[in-house]
């Protein structure tokens, strides 16, 4: 009886061999993968607020809203209304610092996420909410002026900060439509740093200012 060799197929050097060929996706699936990418690119993973790219788009859209608005009062000759205006709001954690150094990083990340939880909970669908990176945080309050603001401020946020034991520095101003996205931001962040310098002489409390225009 002859012998009977198997002969096994070896891949030559460089050849790539796959079993099956990848099915191609539905255009369900695509639409979702591409949904998750676009997610990530534009939100935060710790809090689920927008990141910073995504604050950019989304206020780039406000404020062209704004214009829009504005010129729609100038051709029909009446005075702008609040929906023609907004509000920056900019600020960050007092002692955030102290608080990573006692409770480890893990307990600060659970404090960034009370914050974006109450935030998120005290602003609009229309309102854009981000966290721009660290402690910093920053909102747009789409069809309002300071007024509104701060009664807004007293009367729901700043109740909602001191019952979860938050304490910030926080710098409020009026969107500029004719300013860059940066220069609007730049501003609400220097008005911010008034706020801390004020914080720290008063035991680190929570401060806001407003700019006055």
């Amino acid at each position: 009886m002859s012998e009977i060799t198997e002969i096994q197929e070896i891949p030559t050097k460089g050849e790539i061999r796959t079993s099956q060929p990848r099915k191609p996706l539905s255009r369900r699936s695509l639409k979702k993968q591409l949904n998750e990418a676009r997610e990530h690119a534009t939100h935060d993973p710790l809090t689920g607020l927008l990141n910073r790219a995504g604050f950019n788009e989304l206020f780039e859209r406000e404020i062209s809203r704004i214009k829009r608005s504005l010129f729609d009062s100038e051709t029909h000759h009446h005075p702008a209304r609040k929906e023609s205006k907004a509000v920056i709001f900019y600020f960050d954690l007092n002692e955030f610092k102290q608080v990573n150094e006692s409770l480890g990083h893990a307990g600060g990340d659970e404090k960034l996420k009370e914050v974006a939880k109450i935030l998120s909970g005290k602003t609009r669908p229309t309102d854009i909410v981000a966290r721009m990176g660290g402690d910093e945080f920053v909102m747009v309050l789409s069809g309002n002026d300071l007024e509104s603001v701060k009664n807004y401020w007293e009367t729901d946020l700043l109740p909602a900060l001191n019952a979860g034991g938050i304490s910030i520095s926080a710098g409020v101003a009026e969107v500029n439509p004719q300013s860059s996205i940066d220069e609007n931001v730049k501003l609400a962040d220097t008005i911010q740093t008034k706020a801390k310098t004020i914080s720290r002489g008063n035991g680190h409390s929570t401060q806001v200012v407003f700019r006055e225009t």
